[in-house]
């Protein structure tokens, strides 16, 4: 069996089959809505993975950077955005310590299964966009977790 940093770094077409089921209700992105409205925000994504989040945003947001350590990764991320025809987001390899983002260039900080440092995260939720936002980042988080 491979470690999860194998996983990252070999297999993200095997990983990207698996969280394509994660949300087969299709809940999550009506959640977030219900929370907050989507539409003409500017996102920044943390821990994007192979996009699955991505895409779900990407057709609805002004603009969305999604950020991963794994450039393996992205590429599945990047392939499925150009397969989308979409021209509205940026893939950049970086962690959640070295962000290559402006301050304030965000509505919104979003974050799936990698909001685990969440000290040094909300720090960087925070320059990226606004207080208000991080928290109700930690508030939807905490909503999505029930579904």
């Amino acid at each position: 069996m491979p470690t999860e940093q194998e996983v990252y770094q070999k297999y993200a077409d095997q990983y990207e089959r698996l969280i394509r089921r994660e949300d087969y209700q299709n809940n999550l992105l009506s959640a977030m809505e219900d929370y907050c409205p989507l539409n003409e925000l500017d996102v920044v994504e943390l821990g994007a993975g192979t996009g699955r989040l991505t895409r779900l945003l990407a057709p609805r947001v002004r603009s969305i950077q999604a950020f991963d350590a794994s450039a393996h990764m992205l590429v599945e991320a990047e392939r499925s955005l150009h397969d989308m025809g979409l021209t509205n987001w940026q893939i950049g390899v970086a962690d959640h310590r070295y962000i290559p983002a402006p301050d304030a260039c965000a509505d919104l900080v979003i974050s799936g299964w990698s909001w685990s440092a969440a000290g040094r995260a909300l720090g960087i939720t925070i320059a990226l966009a606004s207080v208000t936002t991080a928290l109700a980042f930690a508030t939807l988080r905490s909503r999505l977790r029930r579904l």
